[in-house]
């Protein structure tokens, strides 16, 4: 058996990670997902760059965040700052969900509206 040990200075955690023919066992995915969660590994990357447009809704009294590239993902604040955090955390939440879901995630593509 081949054992190969991922270290992180920031995660305590030790997982023996053993495979199950060329697979990991169900319980080991859970536990890998749950530390990437726990320690938000990979979201800041991810959540950076997806296309965030702000605006003014007079409507909401509210700063509108959208994600074009995740249907239903938005986010509202009484500050341009604080859409765009909140923004920031609704897309992580929006990814978490795809995954527990077992939906698939559109790759960031950047820029995509023009003005």
């Amino acid at each position: 058996m081949i054992t190969t040990l991922f270290t992180r200075g920031d995660v305590e955690e030790i997982l023996n990670l053993q495979p199950k023919g060329n697979k990991a066992k169900n319980y080991q995915v859970k536990q890998v997902r749950n530390l990437f969660l726990k320690y938000k590994i990979g979201r800041e990357a991810m959540n950076s760059k997806y296309e965030i447009i702000l605006y003014w809704s007079q409507e909401d009294d509210a700063y509108i965040a959208e994600v074009p590239e995740l249907p239903g993902c938005m986010a509202d604040g009484a500050t341009y700052q604080e859409a765009l955090q909140n923004a920031e955390t609704v897309i992580a939440e929006w990814i978490e969900t795809a995954i527990e879901l077992n939906r698939s995630i559109p790759e960031p593509k950047g820029k995509l509206m023009y003005a």
